[in-house]
């Protein structure tokens, strides 16, 4: 009777820890989908920014996207060793966390396309400002370094 006792509490205390490991990746995924979610609409803020051209903005969100992109990789390394308990605790497969991957997969998804149209946006403003540049510069007259000083009249002699 005791040993069927002791059976009790252990598959009891199997059973927590594993529902302790569930909570906690979930928690940890919900927690990494909050900053992806984030990170996308930092994205969407730096595409208006370099639509409209202001650069103090885009220089605001590209410092915040760092910090998020930080933080997703905190929580990734959280979340790499929890899922490998998790693969261990439930070969069965239970419903919420494939779930939660595949939202994460989706969201993922769209941050590199989001990224991408960035990148394409941000080549595109680039090329406008070399032609801009180029428009600038005076043709056929070039400045020398050493002619813009003048000549100098006075030598000190004196040392």
């Amino acid at each position: 009777m005791a040993i069927a006792l002791e059976e009790k509490k252990t598959a009891a205390s199997v059973i927590e820890e594993r529902a302790a490991i569930l909570r906690r990746l979930k928690k940890q995924l919900l927690g990494q989908k909050e900053r992806l979610l984030s990170y996308l609409t930092i994205l969407e803020h730096e595409s208006k920014d370099l639509v409209h051209g202001d650069v103090n903005k885009l220089t605001a969100h590209v410092e915040m996207e760092q910090a998020v992109i930080q933080e997703i990789r905190v929580f990734q390394r959280v979340i790499d060793p929890l899922e490998q308990l998790y693969q261990a605790s439930y070969p069965e497969k239970e419903e919420e966390i494939p779930a939660l991957k595949k939202s994460l997969g989706e969201l993922t998804e769209r941050i590199l396309h989001r990224n991408k149209v960035n990148r394409e946006l941000l080549r595109k403003e680039m090329a406008d400002l070399k032609e801009e540049l180029v428009r600038f510069r005076i043709p056929g007259k070039k400045k020398d370094l050493f002619n813009l000083q003048g000549t100098s009249t006075l030598i000190d002699i004196t040392t």
